[in-house]
């Protein structure tokens, strides 16, 4: 499953991850930078992506999108 990787996550990963998640993006590289979150969730729900972020605000848009996928990376 492809991954759209969030603004808060380095363009790196796209390539780094690129055996493990093919055709997977970076918020940062498709023009989608300082566009918004529910922007970019809606960006990812409708190209089939699975949404990474280090951003917790996602988990308040979720019921504004139909069928969102997002994965929230804490440490």
């Amino acid at each position: 499953m492809k991954r759209l990787f969030d603004e808060s996550l380095s363009p790196k990963l796209v390539s780094l991850l690129s055996d493990l998640f093919p055709n997977s993006e970076s918020a940062l590289r498709n023009g989608l930078s300082g566009c918004g979150d529910l922007n970019i969730l809606q960006y990812a729900s409708d190209g089939g992506y699975v949404l990474v972020s280090t951003d917790s605000d996602f988990g308040q848009l979720l019921d504004r999108v139909q069928d969102p996928k997002v994965v929230i990376l804490r440490s």
